[in-house]
């Protein structure tokens, strides 16, 4: 008999980030795409569902957000936190991005 995942058990699937971002500190999917938060670049970065990047990306940093290490997906808005200044950002998901 074959045994049941558990809940939080690994699936065995998962996608680098290496070519865009060295220091991945978040994701959160927008029930369309993954956005992926570049601690060291200040960036946010958007992926396929397939795990491909899309070429799009935006810089956080002149928001003042400069230690992102958080992002959920709200009502078109990312929520990003910064552990640095104790704030969480909103950035605004343009229909085309």
């Amino acid at each position: 008999q074959k045994s049941l995942a558990s809940f939080g058990d690994y699936t065995g699937t998962s996608f680098s980030t290496v070519g865009v971002g060295t220091s991945t500190s978040a994701v959160v999917s927008d029930g369309s795409f993954f956005w992926v938060v570049d601690l060291s670049g200040d960036e946010v970065y958007k992926y396929n569902p397939d795990a491909t990047y899309t070429g799009v990306h935006f810089d956080i940093a002149g928001s003042g957000n400069a230690n992102s290490n958080g992002i959920t997906f709200y009502n078109n808005f990312l929520w990003i936190t910064d552990s640095t200044d104790a704030e969480v950002y909103k950035q605004f998901l343009k229909p085309d991005n």
